[in-house]
């Protein structure tokens, strides 16, 4: 009886062995992530069987992410997640925040400062002006000296301020009267107002077809503090064939309102809102303004603009967005000049189906072809070769196949996964040949069994938001496997893929 040797412990994806006592039978190979990379999941160590195999050595080691569900909290606040499997390390962040208004064309701001932190979940809250759009930069360096940085949108939100008549005003042929109106307090300071848009049709009662604001002088305390008086002059055609001038005093009280508020997202793709200052018998033009990026597609953007009018106090909008994006919706309110910025996330969807060319084969396991699948409907995450009985083709269902591995008690009844493959360690038209007795990812790429019939199915994984969807097709069916074609596939492949790449060729001339 000889004893159990499983020989060279298998290779792991961005990990190194970093002790191996023996290949023996009980022996033991414990690995860590090599620098740059941090433990996702998985076990460190691996367990000589009494198989002669190589068991438990799922390690999982991801590249550094500096920046994770990065958000913004409080208005003016980030925060974000450190996975580096570094405890303790101080980051250095460089913050670059740019800044502007698109009432007040002279406004801007450009900042930048550093902080230096070593939490595993830092937040930061930046001091900006109320009523302005800011995109901050965020800048670091990974422990392999590459320079990573990400950015964020933030809006602040604008100021609405009560507006009051500061004394009894009388109208030309009407009662002095009180009254109180909500008025943009960025627009008071910048523009001249048109008759309709002051309140002095309403308090006056009176017909102001053809009357006109000659003079709109805001004087104000403070912009912060959003007080302050100002004078309205309107001109009006009077009896004697002249023109009456009237002067309509009004002050600010200091007191802040949002236009709207409560804005829900339901359904995924779609908004509501509650309107604060104004009844329903008043229509508002809201102006949408839509981007979509995604992290993992640098040059996917989506972008779309629109408008929309009603008189609801609870309007309701959706969108028309891609999947597995990013978005951020400004919503304005035209009239009174008042925006919020709102994030949306959509879910992904299946990733499209596999682009495979279909092999039947008799006696010898194909040489297949992987091609490389787009990100359209959210991230490519995995591919996966699944083996099982040709009898059972017609029953593999995608989305419920278990990720069995072939060592697992089931595999002779439910066939198994043959090789798992990262997404981002795929080349278009890759070649993969089965039964190499090869590790790819966590899965063994056994042997087939002489005389047997298989099918052979590609499995692409999308998996992102804690959400996971696939897609499948059959890629392959073999037949009454042939003991010196198979020996000659599993240990002398590159001499017949050679021949074969030679015959492909003369047959191609030919």
């Amino acid at each position: 009886c000889l004893g159990v040797d499983c020989g060279a412990p298998p290779s792991v994806l961005n990990a190194h062995p970093a002790s191996i006592r023996g290949t023996t039978y009980g022996s033991e190979v414990t690995y860590n992530c090599v620098h740059g990379y941090f433990i996702a999941s998985g076990n460190q160590t691996a367990v000589c069987n009494a198989e002669g195999q190589w068991d438990g050595a799922d390690l999982v080691c991801k590249e550094e992410e500096l920046f994770s569900n990065l958000s913004v909290f409080n208005e003016t606040c980030v925060k974000w997640q450190r996975k580096t499997g570094r405890l303790g390390v101080q980051e250095t962040y460089t913050f670059h925040i740019l800044g502007q208004r698109w009432d007040e064309k002279t406004f801007s701001e450009d900042a930048v400062f550093n902080i230096t932190t070593s939490e595993d979940n830092p937040n930061v809250c930046l001091d900006l002006n109320s009523g302005s759009n800011y995109v901050v930069n965020i800048t670091t360096i990974s422990s392999t000296n590459i320079t990573v940085s990400v950015t964020v949108a933030v809006q602040t939100k604008g100021r609405l301020c009560f507006v009051f008549l500061a004394s009894l005003a009388t109208c030309w042929n009407f009662s002095p009267r009180y009254s109180a109106y909500w008025f943009p307090f960025l627009a008071l300071k910048t523009d001249s107002l048109t008759v309709e848009e002051f309140p002095v049709a309403e308090l006056c009662d009176a017909n102001l077809s053809d009357a006109s604001v000659i003079d709109n002088v805001p004087m104000f305390s403070s912009d912060e503090q959003c007080s302050g008086s100002f004078s309205v002059i309107v001109e009006k055609a009077c009896s004697n064939s002249g023109f009456c001038n009237k002067l309509f005093p009004f002050f600010i009280v200091s007191t802040v309102k949002e236009a709207f508020n409560n804005v829900l997202i339901f359904n995924d793709t779609c908004l509501k809102w509650r309107r604060n200052v104004r009844g329903t018998d008043v229509e508002d033009r809201y102006s949408f303004h839509v981007q979509g990026q995604r992290w993992y597609q640098k040059e996917f953007f989506h972008e779309t603009t629109f408008n929309l009018t009603t008189h609801k106090q609870a309007p309701e909008v959706c969108f028309d967005l891609q999947p597995g994006t990013n978005y951020s919706v400004n919503i304005s309110m035209v009239a009174l000049n008042f925006s919020l910025l709102v994030s949306l996330t959509t879910q992904i969807t299946d990733p499209p189906f596999p682009d495979v060319e279909f092999v039947a084969v008799k006696g010898s396991a194909p040489l297949l072809r992987l091609r490389k699948a787009e990100d359209r409907n959210g991230p490519i995450s995995l591919y996966q070769v699944i083996v099982l009985p040709l009898g059972l083709q017609s029953t593999f269902i995608c989305d419920s196949f278990a990720a069995a591995a072939f060592f697992s008690n089931t595999t002779d009844v439910k066939g198994y996964v043959a090789a798992e493959f990262r997404a981002k360690d795929v080349a278009d038209n890759m070649s993969i040949a089965l039964g190499d007795r090869h590790y790819y990812g966590k899965f063994y790429n056994a042997p087939l069994k002489l005389g047997e019939e298989y099918c052979v199915f590609l499995r692409i994984i999308s998996e992102w938001n804690k959400v996971r969807t696939q897609s499948c097709a059959v890629w392959a069916q073999i037949k009454n496997l042939s003991p010196t074609l198979q020996y000659m596939t599993a240990v002398g492949f590159g001499s017949v893929a050679a021949v074969c790449l030679i015959l492909f060729l003369s047959f191609s001339a030919a």
